[in-house]
């Protein structure tokens, strides 16, 4: 009865407004303390791997959330999921079952009194992207070919997936061939620059042996001369 009750209120306090007035049993002193205990709650969250449903299968794209500073005398209410804490001197929690979309936790002081404390946490859930898992995303780049990421945000029918599939394999082998080409022709170029360069060392080669005999038969015969 009295979770029921707190619920009422919260809900009252969401759909009326945030910010209203004090009452005579929370001066202005004590909202900014409770204030900043809510202010200093965490909400994370992370994804659950290897979660097995009731029939022993594999589930993926469920969260948990890990909830850290909701000490005694503070409140969390989630309405998506009908999540109501309500503190403790420890402060933490986790809570599981949250799965793609956006999810608003409302936190309050447990005496409702205190009606200026508030805040909102929103958090968005990414979409889980199934095709990650695919053997069709095996030796897949997911950096360049984003719908074999994870956390995929867009939800792809398999028709428009394998047609984006079947484009991104295209682009990417013509980049291969491209490559081989470039490759085949800097071999190429680097050959026949290299048979210049022995070609031309040759020919100076033998032009200063050529060079070389000439100027011995030049010099016997000044030698016979004299």
């Amino acid at each position: 009865m009295r979770k029921k009750m707190l619920v009422l209120m919260i809900m009252f306090v969401a759909i009326f407004g945030t910010k209203l007035t004090v009452y005579a049993a929370c001066n202005e002193e004590e909202s900014k303390q409770i204030q900043s205990r809510l202010d200093q709650i965490k909400i994370t969250y992370e994804h659950i791997e290897g979660m097995l449903d009731s029939n022993n299968e594999l589930v993926n794209g469920i969260f948990k959330v890990n909830i850290t500073g909701l000490t005694e005398g503070l409140v969390l209410y989630n309405p998506e999921k009908d999540i109501l804490i309500v503190g403790n001197a420890d402060g933490k929690f986790t809570k599981s079952g949250f799965i793609h979309g956006t999810y608003e936790f409302k936190l309050y002081p447990y005496d409702l009194e205190c009606t200026t404390a508030y805040r909102t946490v929103k958090i968005d859930f990414p979409r889980y992207n199934s095709y990650s898992d695919s053997y069709l995303c095996n030796g897949i780049d997911s950096t360049k070919f984003l719908p074999c990421s994870k956390w995929y945000e867009y939800e792809l029918d398999e028709k428009t997936f394998m047609a984006r599939l079947k484009e991104y394999k295209n682009t990417e082998s013509k980049k291969d061939q491209n490559t081989i080409v470039n490759v085949t022709k800097n071999i190429s170029d680097s050959f026949l620059k290299f048979w210049y360069l022995y070609i031309l060392g040759l020919v100076v080669i033998l032009a200063i042996l050529i060079l070389i005999k000439k100027l011995n038969i030049i010099k016997k015969k000044n030698k016979k001369w004299k």
